[in-house]
């Protein structure tokens, strides 16, 4: 057992160090074209997305860590880019039959992350697995749930559970500072259960088990729709922040992509991702 043990470790660690440390020159760059204004770039049915020449990304099974996803139903996933001198724009496009938009106890929602150093060195790249101590990265993470509450309020539990019932709740007849107690991760402000400000996370990471959520210096916006079975999810950042991912016309950064499909079970590590990473190059 021991040495079983000790042979998947090893095995772990030579994907994590191959994953580290991709052939820049080898990879397809994302480049983000200019175009005109100077508002932000993240709505999903904009024109100025035609400007920008897509990438396509070959997405696989997240076998690496436990718990895994072997198979996986998102298998590759186009990415353009835009700037326009004040906010740099991503538009991640990707297959999905189902909007998986809604969260019960056995169900999952649809989610996308893009990830970025967050002190970008072309030739000593963070783990692209969630960072590392010492090169921590900024994950932008769009989650289907978020969107609807956004779009059309938080869902009933009616819609939720159309077979449930129930006489009151505690919100009915105790005060509100006593009620709060009943309301889970809602009453504790988890910024999940929240989403009222943007359906986009913004959080950051040193590796496993240290993701954390940036809270209100969070600088990322975003928005999806889903028609005809495709996800249009586009997310928009400014440039020249002072904080977060340092970004500006003419630079370059590396990201990376994950996916996950709620109706395939998929949650936490149990995805589909884009084992190196992509170079951005933005233009002047």
């Amino acid at each position: 057992m021991k040495v079983n043990m000790h042979i998947q470790t090893v095995l772990a660690t030579a994907t994590l160090m191959a994953v580290a440390a991709p052939l820049w020159a080898a990879d397809p760059v994302l480049v983000a074209a200019k175009v005109d204004g100077a508002n932000p770039l993240g709505d999903p049915a904009a024109g100025y997305w035609n400007a920008a020449k897509p990438v396509e990304v070959a997405m696989e099974a997240q076998t690496t860590v436990a718990p895994t996803q072997p198979v996986v139903t998102v298998t590759k996933m186009n990415v353009r880019a835009v700037q326009n001198g004040k906010f740099l724009g991503l538009l991640l496009e990707w297959r999905d039959g189902s909007a998986d938009n809604l969260l019960v106890t056995d169900g999952f929602g649809d989610q996308v992350a893009v990830e970025f150093p967050l002190a970008f060195n072309k030739d000593d790249l963070p783990n692209i697995m969630m960072g590392e101590t010492g090169k921590p990265v900024s994950i932008w993470q769009w989650r289907a749930p978020l969107q609807y509450d956004k779009d059309k309020g938080k869902p009933t539990t009616k819609q939720l559970y159309p077979n449930s019932h129930y006489d009151i709740y505690p919100d009915k007849v105790l005060p509100a500072e006593t009620a709060v107690l009943y309301t889970g991760a809602h009453g504790l402000g988890n910024p999940v259960s929240e989403g009222k400000k943007s359906a986009v996370m913004e959080l950051v990471a040193e590796g496993f088990g240290t993701l954390t959520h940036v809270g209100d210096q969070q600088l990322v916006d975003g928005s999806g729709t889903h028609q005809s079975g495709v996800w249009r999810v586009a997310m928009t950042y400014p440039l020249g922040a002072e904080s977060g991912v340092q970004l500006a016309p003419g630079g370059q950064t590396a990201l990376g992509l994950a996916v996950w499909d709620g109706g395939n079970k998929d949650v936490g590590s149990r995805k589909a991702w884009a084992a190196t990473w992509l170079p951005l190059q933005l233009t002047q």
